[in-house]
């Protein structure tokens, strides 16, 4: 039976803005991205910083970001040859990553192999979904 998840880590550069403080490089750190075929249009990205800080975005956004610009409010993506830049944004600051546009590309492409675009839906537990929205 094959893997109902891809997890890969990679060492990023990060820049961050907390609150109304100027961009400041915070080095190279870990990141852990995640993805579970039970939450199949979500990518969970979890940085190696104290306090550990997590964020759920779009596999559907960080794919077409390898493409060109993408996103609005909260989380944007910025393709380059060698890297791809993603922006994060919170009410408590601001910060931009940069990771190896190959290594993003092996892990979406890993992540399209365990579920192909266009049939996430099938993934998904809509009566679970919706019990726990209290429609059920």
């Amino acid at each position: 039976m094959a893997a109902a998840c891809v997890e890969r880590v990679f060492t990023v550069s990060l820049f961050s803005a907390p609150g109304s403080e100027a961009v400041r490089c915070r080095g190279l750190v870990d990141v852990v991205l995640r993805y579970a075929a039970a939450d199949p249009y979500a990518v969970a990205l979890s940085f190696a910083v104290a306090p550990r800080v997590g964020w759920r975005v779009s596999r559907e956004l960080l794919t077409n970001g390898l493409s060109g610009p993408v996103g609005i409010g909260d989380v944007k993506v910025f393709p380059g040859p060698a890297r791809v830049r993603i922006e994060l944004a919170s009410p408590t600051g601001r910060a931009a990553i940069f990771v190896h546009r190959t290594d993003l590309e092996k892990a979406i492409a890993a992540t399209e192999r365990l579920v192909r675009p266009g049939s996430e839906y099938v993934r998904i537990d809509w009566d679970r979904e919706l019990s726990s929205l209290g429609v059920a």
